[in-house]
Parts: structure tokens; sequence; C-alpha cells
């Protein structure tokens, strides 16, 4: 009773810090909107774009789950709807940017396109009010897949359901998981283009989108990674096998309990596959864009090594690909709970750096200095994230009993 009681402070007492850091990061947040506004909308759309990518990854993993199907899925599908419930809210997030269209993009300028010639696409296409309008319709999509794959909404404790009544399938079965994700694809794909590729709208590439959403899915199935690490359930079987010693399998282990246990494995190896695919793409864009030579693809790029994000770039390259990958070659690495947990919450803080290197050096004005309205803006997200996810019965469920499931 009293570990319980214990217990039960220190989560109250966690709320009460990230709550007081939450309000602090707000109100700095704010005063750095009214001080410099042009500081803050790309500081904004990055922090805003971390939270989606967790949530729209996630959408993809639980359609691909419905098509393949996998141990991992069957395990983690109670982490997975959660993160999923949690994509429609992320569209409030989009209101300030929605305001700040014209501190962010200089195609909102009508003179911005004068005196070029084929450019009479990007004139219609990059208008503020049809930029707003496909916005909301990719945000109305994806809350109907949403609706689909994981059941409506709950952002007050998104993860809290019984995971043993929860099914893979969804209504529509493989039909309508084939087609979400071909939706999914064409919508983050666009997205992609309208949030981020255009803050230079004279800058293009194919890999562009393509290298957003896979970054979004590395994100989806690192908070999945790390929710499921940091569970009651996979704590208790690590107390079972041992951190590291997973090989054997104890003589009271439950089914369910061993469904967890085998599907640990799984999602590093799942984590391996994507971070090897997303460091394909980035620097399959970066080659063509080498070998293409042409001044506004490499602009892109030049912008990105100057002064501190020179160094950004190697820390992205680092901590996005090179140590992952490491350590997750490393067999014990992989079945071990607490350092397969800790990779994927550094993984997410990546994510959220690479956004960074990604929005607020698109001219070099902005590429020449440190915009410090990414520090409260960041930590206002993953604070309320966690208040969030981390919500009464949010990062814990029920654990069975060793016996549960044996007869």
């Amino acid at each position: 009773m009293s570990v319980a009681a214990d217990k039960s402070t220190s989560r109250s007492a966690r709320r009460s810090i990230f709550w007081i850091v939450f309000v602090v990061a707000t109100l700095l947040s704010l005063i750095i909107a009214v001080w410099r506004p042009r500081d803050f909308f790309p500081a904004w759309l990055a922090a805003s774009m971390w939270p989606w990518s967790v949530c729209v990854g996630a959408l993809a993993l639980r359609l691909i789950l419905v098509l393949t199907g996998g141990r991992w899925g069957v395990a983690s599908l109670p982490w997975l709807n959660g993160i999923v419930r949690l994509l429609p809210l992320t569209a409030l997030l989009f209101l300030p940017w929605a305001f700040g269209l014209h501190q962010l993009y200089s195609w909102t300028d009508l003179s911005a396109f004068a005196g070029l010639e084929n450019v009479e696409h990007r004139q219609w296409y990059f208008q503020p009010w049809f930029v707003i309008a496909r916005t909301v319709g990719y945000f109305a999509l994806w809350s109907v897949l949403t609706v689909l794959a994981a059941g409506l909404p709950r952002f007050h404790s998104p993860f809290s359901s019984d995971r043993h009544s929860e099914s893979t399938s969804i209504p529509g079965g493989h039909a309508i998981a084939g087609l979400g994700l071909i939706a999914l694809l064409l919508s983050v794909t666009w997205a992609a283009m309208d949030w981020v590729m255009s803050l230079d709208p004279y800058f293009m590439s194919t890999l562009f989108g393509a290298l957003m959403g896979m970054g979004a899915m590395l994100c989806g199935l690192s908070m999945l990674v790390a929710l499921y690490c940091t569970s009651e359930t996979v704590a208790e079987i690590a107390k079972t096998f041992g951190d590291s010693d997973v090989d054997a399998k104890p003589p009271k282990l439950s089914a369910s309990s061993a469904t967890e246990h085998a599907a640990l494995p799984d999602l590093a190896n799942l984590l391996l596959a994507f971070v090897m695919l997303w460091a394909y793409l980035s620097f399959s864009q970066f080659l063509i864009m080498w070998s293409g030579d042409l001044p506004r693809e490499a602009a892109f790029y030049q912008s990105r090594t100057q002064g501190l994000w020179y160094y950004v770039t190697l820390a992205v390259t680092l901590g996005g690909f090179a140590i992952p990958f490491c350590c997750l070659m490393s067999h014990d690495f992989k079945r071990s709970p607490r350092k397969l947990g800790t990779l994927a919450v550094c993984l997410l803080f990546v994510r959220i750096v690479e956004l960074w290197w990604m929005i607020v050096p698109h001219s070099m004005e902005h590429a020449t200095r440190f915009n410090w309205a990414l520090i409260p803006t960041a930590v206002l997200m993953i604070c309320g994230w966690l208040l969030i996810a981390g919500g009464k019965s949010g990062l814990k469920l029920s654990v069975r009993s060793a016996g549960d499931g044996n007869g």
C-alpha cells in the first residue's frame, strides 16, 4: 500500500513540475511571438510538426499492421492506438501557423513571382487561402483514418484501454488499410510541400515528401518503442528475464507476456530498418542535388552548413543514423528494454533537431544566427505531450500475473 502511495505521490510531483515548465515555456513563447514574430513562427512550425510526426507516423504503422500483422503490433497495440488517437488534436497546433503565413512564406507577397517565367502554376497553388484549405483537408482525411484505425479520439487518457479486448483489424479490413496508406502517402507528401518545402518557393525535390514521411514514421515508431519499453508489463518481463538475457523462456510466463517478450527484438529490428531507410532517403536527396549542381537546389544545403547549423548537420547525422545503427546491430542491445527505450527517446529528440534543421535556416538571414524561440516552443510541445500522454492511466497498463492465461 505504501509503495502504491509513493508511486502516486511521485507521479503527482512530476506532473506538477511538467505543468510549471509548460506554463513558463508558454509565457516565453507568447513574449517572443509579440516581440519577434519572424523568429517565433518558424520555431512554432518546427515544434508543431514534432507531435504531428509522432501521430501521423503511428497512423501509418497502424495501417501497415492491418496489412501485414506481426507480434510487434499485437504486443504494442494499446500504445499504438493511443498515439494515433491524438492525431486530430495536433490540428489545433496549426492555428498559430495559419495566422503567421505572411511571416513564414515569401510567396504570400504578390510580387514574389513578378518578372519570372513559367510560374503561373505556383501563383495559383501558393495562395494563403488555398494552402489553409488544403491543410484543413489533410487533417479531415487523417481524422477519418484515425477513427477507422483506432476509434474515436480520447484526449484525456488515450492509452487507457483493455489491451486484451482490442483487435488488430479495422472496419473495411485490408481494402481500407491499403487505400488509407495510399491516401496517407499522398497527403503527407503534399503537406510537406505546403508547410516546409514552400519556405523556398523555388526549391524542388521529388524525394522531399518521402523523406518527411519516413522521418514521421521513424518518429512514430520511436515513440511507440519508448512507451512500450517503459510500461509496467515490459518492466515486469525484464525483471523475469534480466535486462539483457532474454533467450530462455521462464517456466511460468503467460501467453500474452510471451508475445510481449518476443516482440521486443521485433520492434528493435523494425527501428533499425526505419533508421536505415531514413538515412538512405536523406543521403539520396543530398547526392542528387550535389550531382545536379543547380543553384536553387544547392542553396538548400548551403544555408544549412553555415555557422552553428554546420554542427547541427553533423549532430543529426550522428544521432539520427551512425549511433543508432551501431547500437541496433548489437544482439544484447535489442533485447534490453532499458537500452532500447533510451535510444528511442534520443531519436525523438533528434527528430526535433532535424525539424529545426529543415525549417529554420530557410534563408541565409536565419542561417547565420541561432533562433532562441526554438527552445521554449520545443519545451512547450514536449511538456504538453507528457501531460496528455502521461496522464492518469496514460503510460501504464495493468500487469497480468504470471499464471494468467495458463489455465
